[in-house]
């Protein structure tokens, strides 16, 4: 899952500085579609940083 969120993250940021540069010509499908992708990236972030929670004191 960290990998697959990882290559996800890398392809929607790779769209969204292609249009920056200019390779691909600016597009809100495009720009939806690269947000899209690093939705679950954010989505596994999150839970890996609630999971580092210090250990509970009784």
């Amino acid at each position: 899952m960290l990998v697959a969120s990882l290559i996800m993250l890398g392809l929607g940021w790779a769209l969204l500085f292609m249009q920056v540069i200019g390779l691909l010509a600016p597009s809100l499908a495009v720009s939806l579609f690269a947000y899209v992708l690093t939705l679950p990236s954010v989505f596994v972030g999150l839970v890996w940083l609630f999971s580092l929670r210090p250990p509970q004191r009784r």
